[in-house]
C-alpha cells in the first residue's frame, strides 16, 4: 500500500489520466504501463471508469 506522501504525489498524474477519452490502439485508453500505474494508484476508482482496462491488468 503507498504511504500518503506517494499517493498525494502521484494523483495529479492519476487525475490527468482519468481525464482520457482518445484510445491508444484498437481496444484500451492506455498504455501497459499507464494501466499498472492507475491500477496501483487507486483500482477501485480506476476500475469504475475503465473497466476493460482493469480487468485486463488483474489478469497479468
Amino acid at each position: 500500500m503507498k504511504r500518503k506522501e506517494e499517493y498525494e504525489k502521484d494523483e495529479p498524474r492519476f487525475q490527468e489520466l482519468m481525464r482520457r477519452d482518445k484510445k491508444v490502439n484498437k481496444y484500451y485508453y492506455f498504455t501497459n504501463d499507464e494501466i499498472e500505474f492507475m491500477a496501483k494508484h487507486d483500482l477501485v476508482r480506476f476500475s469504475e471508469k475503465f473497466p476493460a482496462e482493469a480487468q485486463n491488468y488483474m489478469s497479468w
